[in-house]
Protein backbone atom coordinates (compact mmCIF):
# COMPACT_ATOMS: atom_id res chain seq x y z
CA UNK A 1 0.00 0.00 0.00
CA UNK A 2 2.92 2.50 0.57
CA UNK A 3 4.50 2.01 -2.01
CA UNK A 4 1.65 2.32 -4.43
CA UNK A 5 0.78 5.96 -2.46
CA UNK A 6 4.60 6.46 -3.06
CA UNK A 7 4.47 5.94 -6.70
CA UNK A 8 0.87 7.85 -6.76
CA UNK A 9 2.76 11.21 -5.07
CA UNK A 10 5.72 10.94 -7.85
CA UNK A 11 3.00 11.18 -10.59
CA UNK A 12 1.17 13.47 -9.43
CA UNK A 13 4.32 15.68 -8.55
CA UNK A 14 5.94 14.86 -12.07
CA UNK A 15 2.59 15.77 -13.57
CA UNK A 16 2.56 19.05 -11.11
CA UNK A 17 6.23 20.06 -12.45
CA UNK A 18 4.89 18.77 -16.18
CA UNK A 19 2.21 21.46 -16.22
CA UNK A 20 4.36 23.71 -14.82
CA UNK A 21 7.05 23.65 -17.36
CA UNK A 22 4.66 23.66 -19.89
CA UNK A 23 2.91 27.24 -18.94
CA UNK A 24 6.40 28.74 -18.37
CA UNK A 25 7.18 27.24 -21.60
CA UNK A 26 4.15 29.04 -23.56
CA UNK A 27 3.33 32.14 -21.44
CA UNK A 28 5.20 35.20 -20.03
CA UNK A 29 4.53 37.02 -17.34
CA UNK A 30 4.89 40.50 -17.64
CA UNK A 31 5.22 42.53 -14.66
CA UNK A 32 4.29 46.47 -15.41
CA UNK A 33 3.62 49.47 -13.29
CA UNK A 34 0.22 48.56 -12.74
CA UNK A 35 0.43 44.49 -11.91
CA UNK A 36 0.91 41.65 -13.75
CA UNK A 37 -0.20 40.58 -17.01
CA UNK A 38 -0.01 36.61 -19.08
CA UNK A 39 1.22 36.90 -22.36
CA UNK A 40 1.41 33.66 -24.46
CA UNK A 41 4.89 32.97 -26.72
CA UNK A 42 5.01 33.46 -30.18
CA UNK A 43 7.75 30.17 -29.42
CA UNK A 44 7.79 27.44 -26.79
CA UNK A 45 10.61 28.18 -24.64
CA UNK A 46 12.59 29.34 -21.48
CA UNK A 47 14.43 32.24 -22.58
CA UNK A 48 12.73 35.31 -20.88
CA UNK A 49 9.54 34.02 -18.57
CA UNK A 50 9.23 36.87 -16.08
CA UNK A 51 10.10 40.57 -17.51
CA UNK A 52 9.92 43.67 -15.51
CA UNK A 53 9.07 46.47 -17.87
CA UNK A 54 8.71 49.13 -15.13
CA UNK A 55 12.21 50.63 -15.67
CA UNK A 56 12.24 49.90 -19.18
CA UNK A 57 13.29 52.64 -21.52
CA UNK A 58 12.04 53.50 -25.62
CA UNK A 59 14.84 51.66 -26.63
CA UNK A 60 13.33 48.26 -24.77
CA UNK A 61 9.69 49.06 -26.47
CA UNK A 62 11.17 49.12 -29.32
CA UNK A 63 13.25 45.91 -29.35
CA UNK A 64 10.34 43.61 -27.96
CA UNK A 65 7.74 44.49 -30.30
CA UNK A 66 5.66 41.83 -28.67
CA UNK A 67 5.50 43.02 -25.18
CA UNK A 68 4.97 46.34 -26.29
CA UNK A 69 1.97 45.46 -28.46
CA UNK A 70 0.77 43.51 -25.80
CA UNK A 71 0.84 46.24 -22.97
CA UNK A 72 -0.48 48.87 -25.51
CA UNK A 73 -3.69 46.42 -26.07
CA UNK A 74 -3.66 46.75 -21.86
CA UNK A 75 -3.22 50.28 -22.02
CA UNK A 76 -6.22 50.49 -24.55
CA UNK A 77 -8.78 48.57 -22.28
CA UNK A 78 -7.48 50.32 -19.24
CA UNK A 79 -8.43 53.64 -20.89
CA UNK A 80 -11.64 52.57 -22.77
CA UNK A 81 -12.79 51.76 -19.34
CA UNK A 82 -12.27 55.03 -18.06
CA UNK A 83 -13.37 56.84 -20.86
CA UNK A 84 -16.40 54.53 -20.56
CA UNK A 85 -16.86 54.83 -16.98
CA UNK A 86 -16.29 58.63 -17.49
CA UNK A 87 -18.66 58.80 -19.54
CA UNK A 88 -21.29 56.72 -17.56
CA UNK A 89 -20.95 59.50 -14.43
CA UNK A 90 -21.30 62.42 -16.93
CA UNK A 91 -24.46 60.45 -18.82
CA UNK A 92 -26.02 60.07 -15.32
CA UNK A 93 -24.77 63.83 -14.38
CA UNK A 94 -26.98 65.06 -17.21
CA UNK A 95 -29.96 62.88 -16.36
CA UNK A 96 -29.81 63.56 -12.99
CA UNK A 97 -29.60 67.56 -14.17
CA UNK A 98 -32.72 66.68 -16.24
CA UNK A 99 -34.75 65.17 -13.47
CA UNK A 100 -34.11 67.46 -10.62
CA UNK A 101 -34.72 70.73 -12.79
CA UNK A 102 -37.92 69.02 -14.51
CA UNK A 103 -36.77 70.00 -17.93
CA UNK A 104 -39.64 67.74 -19.66
CA UNK A 105 -40.70 70.19 -21.93
CA UNK A 106 -37.15 70.52 -23.45
CA UNK A 107 -36.81 66.71 -23.63
CA UNK A 108 -36.21 66.37 -27.26
CA UNK A 109 -33.58 69.03 -27.25
CA UNK A 110 -32.45 67.10 -24.26
CA UNK A 111 -32.14 64.04 -26.00
CA UNK A 112 -30.72 65.50 -29.34
CA UNK A 113 -27.81 67.25 -27.31
CA UNK A 114 -26.88 64.20 -25.52
CA UNK A 115 -26.67 62.43 -28.55
CA UNK A 116 -24.63 64.95 -30.49
CA UNK A 117 -22.67 64.48 -27.58
CA UNK A 118 -21.99 61.44 -27.72
CA UNK A 119 -21.00 60.78 -30.72
CA UNK A 120 -18.41 63.94 -30.83
CA UNK A 121 -17.15 62.23 -27.79
CA UNK A 122 -16.73 58.36 -29.57
CA UNK A 123 -15.41 60.45 -32.95
CA UNK A 124 -12.64 62.31 -30.78
CA UNK A 125 -12.08 59.09 -28.50
CA UNK A 126 -11.86 56.56 -32.12
CA UNK A 127 -9.63 59.53 -34.17
CA UNK A 128 -7.16 59.35 -31.35
CA UNK A 129 -7.34 55.64 -31.10
CA UNK A 130 -6.74 55.74 -34.79
CA UNK A 131 -3.92 57.87 -34.23
CA UNK A 132 -2.30 55.83 -31.36
CA UNK A 133 -2.45 52.46 -33.53
CA UNK A 134 -0.69 54.51 -37.06
CA UNK A 135 2.00 55.54 -34.35
CA UNK A 136 0.94 59.10 -34.99
CA UNK A 137 1.37 59.95 -31.08
CA UNK A 138 3.04 57.72 -28.69
CA UNK A 139 1.07 56.65 -25.06
CA UNK A 140 1.77 59.59 -23.01
CA UNK A 141 -0.07 61.89 -26.06
CA UNK A 142 -2.77 59.84 -26.40
CA UNK A 143 -3.02 60.15 -21.95
CA UNK A 144 -2.80 63.64 -22.44
CA UNK A 145 -5.21 64.12 -25.20
CA UNK A 146 -7.40 61.64 -23.54
CA UNK A 147 -7.91 63.78 -20.69
CA UNK A 148 -8.29 66.84 -23.14
CA UNK A 149 -11.25 65.07 -24.54
CA UNK A 150 -12.91 64.26 -20.75
CA UNK A 151 -12.03 67.74 -20.05
CA UNK A 152 -13.68 69.27 -23.09
CA UNK A 153 -16.98 66.63 -22.53
CA UNK A 154 -16.98 68.32 -18.90
CA UNK A 155 -16.89 71.84 -20.95
CA UNK A 156 -19.59 71.07 -23.25
CA UNK A 157 -22.08 69.35 -20.11
CA UNK A 158 -21.01 72.70 -17.82
CA UNK A 159 -22.61 75.01 -21.04
CA UNK A 160 -25.46 73.03 -21.62
CA UNK A 161 -25.99 73.11 -18.05
CA UNK A 162 -26.13 76.73 -18.08
CA UNK A 163 -27.95 77.14 -21.08
CA UNK A 164 -30.58 75.09 -20.14
CA UNK A 165 -30.41 76.21 -16.39
CA UNK A 166 -34.33 77.23 -15.41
Amino acid sequence: MSKLLFRLSLLLMFTLLLTVGWFLGRYQIIRTDDGYHVIRNETWGFSTQIVDTRNWKLKDYWENPKISGEMAKNQFKNLRNQLKNRWNDLSEEIDSYSQKHNLDETSAQVREKMAWLREETKTRYQDLLAQMEKGNINMDSFKEKLGELSSWTQAQIQKFKEETAP
